[in-house]
């Protein structure tokens, strides 16, 4: 639900500078990826701390192969926005629930407001699994 709302936002930021008129969906997706990002890579530091050894170091793996991960994560939420057509569903949803609300947020605010959370969230992880700063 989350990306679905970032999705919406991040389609109305591309929409205002006019770049993505020809690819709508990838005018949503640019400000999905970071945060989606820091989320996969965050439930992926917490399994590696809850299982220390040397079989769940699941960063190293991505690491060695990052762009060809990079570019199936981008395949991946291409995909899944443009499966019958659910970019445009989640735009009208988003588009309707703001029509009828009084009080709007600017894109900027959203996106910058989840990255932040998002990279806290990411940093507590790595140093969960590194056992640095409050989890000595």
């Amino acid at each position: 639900m989350i990306y679905d709302y970032l999705f919406f936002k991040s389609y109305q930021l591309a929409k205002r500078s006019k770049n993505f008129d020809d690819a709508p969906v990838l005018g949503g997706i640019w400000g999905v990826i970071p945060c989606f990002m820091f989320t996969l890579f965050t439930v992926m530091f917490l399994i590696d701390g809850f299982f220390k050894s040397h079989l769940s170091n699941s960063t190293a793996f991505i690491k060695q192969f990052k762009y060809i991960f990079a570019g199936l994560l981008i395949c991946a939420l291409l995909l899944y926005f443009r499966r019958n057509q659910r970019w445009k569903k989640i735009i009208a949803r988003y588009e309707d629930k703001e029509a009828k609300s009084r009080v709007r947020i600017h894109a900027i605010v959203v996106l910058v407001i989840t990255y932040v959370f998002s990279f806290v969230l990411l940093l507590l992880a790595g140093m969960y699994k590194n056992g640095d700063g409050i989890f000595k």
